[in-house]
């Protein structure tokens, strides 16, 4: 099965992705510069940045993937999807800086990316019905 039977094709507008991509490249640039030890609050600080920004990343993916199209399940899952992948992707690009990968981050990233694209979900059901 493919892609476009899924999801319109008209849902692939690049101004739709267009702050996805921005999120992205900020969320890249930032996560492979060397970070000084001693910079967190408290120990497991950044898992709320973390979940927080991959959120953002979700429902943004979610909203590019197709706005207020007939298969929402599916559109939400891409958006979980993209932002996990991406999350996984930055993890393991940190293993070749100053910087080392974690499970934890990966899982706040999925936890975040998850809570983004069912807020999308949720916001698209509340809409349908007005």
């Amino acid at each position: 099965m493919s892609l476009a039977r899924i999801l319109p094709v008209e849902s692939f507008a690049i101004r739709d992705w267009v702050p996805v991509l921005v999120v992205m490249a900020g969320v890249g640039i930032v996560s492979l510069m060397p970070i000084e030890s001693g910079t967190r609050v408290w120990n497991h600080s950044d898992k709320i940045i973390h979940a927080g920004l991959y959120g953002l990343l979700g429902f943004l993916s979610s909203r590019a993937g197709g706005w207020g199209q007939g298969r929402r399940v599916a559109v939400g899952m891409l958006g979980f999807v993209i932002a996990t992948v991406f999350g996984g992707v930055m993890e393991w690009l940190q293993s070749f800086v100053e910087r080392g990968p974690s499970w934890g981050d990966v899982v706040a990233d999925a936890a975040g990316a998850a809570g983004g694209a069912t807020l999308w979900l949720l916001r698209q059901r509340s809409w349908s019905r007005s």
